[in-house]
């Protein structure tokens, strides 16, 4: 049977495993307006704990999850946390999702689409992970748009790529100007001193595993959820 995510563990410092899941369709829509019995469903096979998961509305707003289904609901593009069996997740159809860690096992998962990636999401992160003196050690991109089936505008391609460098552009399959997302993300995690990133999954474009909005209009989501647990 295929597989309805791709899933990666990290130990942590405190010992804690580190359990993170990226879905795709096969499991079904996870978008916070999918009819509430179906969607309580997905995630309970993904993680039968409440979920923490707000709206995502391309800015940099996080919020602290110190107990299971902490701040559901609200305005916000990610989450961090140290709670123990409580899941914090972003859903995305284009958009990166990303986890990101630090060496007093603290997590924060991430919705990272261009907008956010200009105002500072991925860097207010690392602010968060180590607004105790921790370090941010590592990172997993999950996920996202191909720069193959993501044209973008010149003008605004050259500011990302003054934020962060040339490898944020490319070219679409027919040869207009596009941002490469994956780039662009890691660009912004290694100007915040993250330089291990682990990809996971492939291109939204892949119609047989993703959802993606941009490429077929769709209106369904997969996400990232991930929690610590103690083995």
């Amino acid at each position: 049977m295929p597989a309805l995510w791709d899933e990666r563990h990290q130990r942590l410092a405190d010992g804690t495993i580190l359990v993170a899941r990226f879905t795709n369709r096969l499991l079904g829509d996870l978008h916070v307006d999918a009819a509430p019995d179906q969607l309580e469903v997905r995630r309970r096979r993904v993680c039968a704990q409440q979920w923490s998961v707000g709206r995502q509305v391309h800015g940099t707003a996080l919020v602290t999850v110190d107990r299971p289904g902490a701040g559901s609901g609200v305005e916000a593009d990610g989450f961090v946390s140290e709670a123990i069996d409580a899941p914090c997740a972003v859903n995305v159809a284009d958009c990166a999702p990303v986890l990101i860690w630090n060496d007093d096992s603290r997590f924060a998962v991430v919705h990272a689409g261009w907008r956010g990636l200009q105002a500072g999401i991925l860097a207010r992160a690392a602010e968060h992970l180590r607004s105790e003196g921790a370090e941010v050690i590592g990172a997993m991109l999950g996920p996202c748009i191909d720069p193959g089936h993501y044209a973008f505008g010149p003008d605004l391609l050259g500011e990302l790529a003054a934020a962060f460098g040339p490898t944020v552009r490319a070219e679409t399959n027919d040869g207009a100007p596009a941002l490469d997302l994956a780039a662009a993300v890691t660009a912004a995690l290694g100007q915040v001193g993250v330089t291990a990133v682990e990809r996971v999954g492939g291109s939204t474009a892949d119609a047989s595993r993703y959802f993606s909005h941009r490429v077929r209009g769709e209106s369904g989501r997969q996400a990232l959820v991930a929690w610590k647990e103690r083995r």
